[in-house]
């Protein structure tokens, strides 16, 4: 109202234009900038799988070594599970007897016409070792030798088992023939 026609105007009282030129041309701009991950994001989210890889890696190859663990001693329970089965149905006593290869079973009493057959063994793998404790034996230093009679019983024991793949400690009960994991570690 007071002005006059053709007077300048300061800065302050310019009115404000907005056109979106510049706000759309500073939009355009920071989403070109913003289209990817920077190398610094790149390479800390590679770190951050890494050690996320690296936390987990153990508690994988844990789990199959306990699994493969696992599966040595049921497959040495299978074994001793066959000269308990074997004895009670053939009505006469077997024995394991440790050898240099592996684990034997063998009649107590051989018959002739044991001779022709094929003898049940476990085998020893590389690096693999087999030791049992004869607690109920009456000699002080028992042969490695474990008895099962016809009746379906056999001598208590402690299996002690190493391999590469770890160890584990099994009692058998002489009742059942069944072994009980005492202790396993890899």
């Amino acid at each position: 109202a007071g002005r006059r026609r053709g007077a300048k105007l300061s800065k302050a009282e310019l009115p404000v234009v907005n056109r979106g030129y510049s706000n759309r041309l500073s939009r355009h701009t920071m989403s070109r900038q913003r289209a990817g991950f920077t190398l610094l994001e790149l390479l800390l989210g590679i770190a951050i799988a890494l050690m996320i890889l690296l936390i987990a890696i153990p508690n994988i190859w844990g789990f199959f070594s306990s699994r493969a663990l696992e599966q040595e001693y049921e497959e040495f329970d299978r074994f001793v599970q066959r000269a308990s089965r074997r004895a009670l149905d053939e009505r006469r006593d077997f024995v394991l007897v440790w050898e240099k290869e592996g684990i034997t079973l063998m009649p107590d009493q051989p018959k002739i016409e044991d001779q022709d057959s094929e003898l049940d063994q476990f085998q020893f793998r590389e690096g693999m070792e087999i030791v049992i404790e004869r607690p109920a034996a009456l000699m002080e230093a028992p042969p490695m030798e474990w008895p099962f009679w016809r009746s379906g019983i056999c001598e208590s024991v402690i299996v002690h088992y190493k391999s590469p793949t770890g160890t584990w400690t099994a009692q058998y009960d002489p009742r059942t023939c069944r072994g009980t994991m005492l202790e396993s570690s890899q």
